[in-house]
């Protein structure tokens, strides 16, 4: 059966959006070297997402991770890690032995000084252990393994400084569900005909941020690139959208004046789950005197919710367990 012309559209439309991602990954980041990841061990987990989601290129993820100084996953680096470990419980044998002398303590049995991270994009469950064996052989070891999605990567690169993933895990941690894109532009403006003001002016999601201070605002910076917006620090009359951590401040009230969408950080959680539907910003939507604003009743809220998660998944399935086998050994 041969593939009608919607469905070559949105092929169409997820190549170039990933092609977009691994451009600015390219350029900004892949050759940049640090010592952000010295010494800390990733295994990446890499799985086929549904249509419709971020493919993120794992491969250059993998070299922002060894350019910052981090050590992939194998077999012999498990060894070595086996190894560290049966010397630091040596070592704490002896510190515990009455007849132990301080001044014989050395470096070599000390605890080794270094991180373990699992990096995967999520979209099913999350016991990365069926996807890396060598995890399941870390974790029998007693080794805590931290769980992190790419954008936190991309993150923690892009800013030279690594932050706690566990403090915004909807941002820098994996979930069960896959991070859905937004829709394309379908404006004609936005094609390209030489003149890169035009075709900014003609994108539906031109996205400015404020009132967010810390690693956070750069994750939602790096997860907007990422799902098609495009960003712009500045804040300016073509802007379609304003994300506000409070109703407060010169951008937000500029944004209320110039009637732009003015919305909480939670429409961006929603629309990377859901997928993005016209009118779900009514439900993020922020004020200058409340703050979030209900502008829907409770009833129709969440009917509007369930319209659009059974919309999406009817679209893009998530990855069944079988599905997550075959996609495996793709990868």
């Amino acid at each position: 059966q041969r593939p009608n012309s919607t469905t070559k559209n949105r092929a169409a439309n997820n190549c170039q959006n990933a092609q977009q991602i691994q451009s600015n990954i390219e350029n900004d980041l892949v050759t940049r070297k640090s010592t952000i990841f010295r010494g800390h061990i990733f295994a990446v987990v890499k799985l086929k997402p549904p249509p419709g989601t971020i493919d993120f290129p794992m491969a250059e993820i993998q070299a922002i991770i060894t350019n910052g100084g981090g050590i992939l996953m194998n077999k012999q680096i498990f060894e070595a890690v086996k190894t560290d470990l049966k010397k630091h419980a040596a070592h704490k044998k002896r510190m515990e032995d009455d007849s132990f002398d301080a001044n014989d303590m050395d470096d070599e049995g000390s605890k080794p000084n270094k991180k373990f991270y699992v990096v995967s994009t999520g979209g099913y469950h999350l016991d990365h252990a069926n996807f890396c064996p060598l995890l399941s052989d870390l974790e029998k070891l007693g080794v805590d393994i931290i769980p992190v999605n790419p954008i936190w990567v991309l993150t923690c690169a892009s800013e030279e400084t690594e932050c706690d993933p566990a403090m915004y895990p909807l941002l820098f941690q994996p979930q069960t569900w896959p991070y859905r894109l937004l829709p394309p532009s379908n404006s004609a403006s936005s094609a390209t005909d030489g003149n890169p003001a035009t075709a900014e002016e003609g994108r539906r999601f031109l996205i400015s941020v404020t009132g967010f201070v810390d690693m956070s605002r750069y994750g939602i910076i790096q997860l907007l690139k990422s799902i098609g917006a495009t960003y712009t620090d500045s804040l300016r009359a073509k802007n379609t959208h304003l994300i506000c951590k409070e109703a407060t401040g010169k951008k937000f009230i500029r944004a209320l004046e110039w009637r732009m969408h003015v919305i909480s950080v939670d429409w961006l959680y929603h629309v990377v789950r859901y997928g993005y539907k016209d009118g779900c910003e009514d439900m993020f939507t922020l004020d200058e005197t409340r703050g979030p604003v209900k502008t829907m009743t409770a009833q129709n809220r969440r009917a509007f919710t369930k319209e659009v998660r059974l919309d999406c998944d009817k679209q893009n399935p998530p990855l069944s367990k079988s599905g997550e086998k075959k996609a495996n050994e793709r990868n």
